[in-house]
C-alpha cells in the first residue's frame, strides 16, 4: 500500500492525440496503458495494402483492428501493416498505449513515499568513486517523459514495385 491518497485518472474523450500528462495532476503520476479508440472509412479505391503510422509514441503501443490484434509496437518507427484486418466501409481501430514507470517514480521519490523494499536487493544506482559503486536511487530528479499517443494516427497506402 503506497498512498491511499492518489487518485486514477478519470476517463476522457479527445478529438486528438495528444500528450496526457499534461492534463493534471494524476494523469502526470499515472503509469500503466490508456486506450484510444475511434471509428473510420476505409478509403476507396483501395491500395493492395496498407499500414498505420501510429507517429510518436509514449512508449508502446498494442494496435487491434477490427477485432484483430495487428501486434504490439515498441519501438520507433511506430507503424504496423493492416493486411486482411482493413475491411470496406466502417473499421474499428483500438491502441492501447502503456507508458514506462518514470513519472510514478519520480513522483514517488520526490514526496519520500518508500517504495524500493525486496526481500533480497534494493533498487540501486551505480555511481564510480563510491564503495562497492552502489548508492542509493534516486528518482526525484528524473525529467516528466510524455505519455500516450502523441501525434495523429495516418493511414498510409503500400504500393506494389514493379521490376524494371
Amino acid at each position: 500500500k503506497i498512498d491511499p491518497s492518489e487518485e486514477m485518472p478519470a476517463d476522457f474523450t479527445t478529438s486528438s492525440p495528444e500528450d496526457y500528462t499534461t492534463r493534471g495532476p494524476a494523469y502526470k503520476v499515472f503509469a500503466g496503458t490508456a486506450v484510444y479508440t475511434t471509428t473510420f472509412e476505409a478509403p476507396s479505391p483501395r491500395a493492395p495494402d496498407y499500414y498505420l503510422d501510429l507517429g510518436k509514441v509514449g512508449d508502446s503501443a498494442r494496435v487491434t483492428l477490427n477485432g484483430k490484434d495487428l501486434g504490439t509496437l515498441w519501438c520507433a518507427p511506430f507503424r504496423v501493416r493492416t493486411g486482411d484486418a482493413l475491411k470496406p466501409g466502417e473499421n474499428h481501430l483500438s491502441i492501447e498505449v502503456t507508458n514506462i514507470a518514470q513519472n510514478r517514480i519520480a513522483d514517488l521519490d520526490r514526496r519520500g513515499v518508500v517504495w524500493k523494499i525486496y526481500k533480497d536487493i534494493n533498487v540501486v544506482n551505480i555511481q564510480k568513486g563510491t564503495a562497492g559503486n552502489y548508492v542509493k536511487m534516486d528518482a526525484s530528479t528524473y525529467p516528466e517523459r510524455p505519455a500516450g499517443l502523441l501525434e495523429a494516427v495516418k493511414l498510409v497506402p503500400l504500393t506494389v514495385k514493379r521490376p524494371g
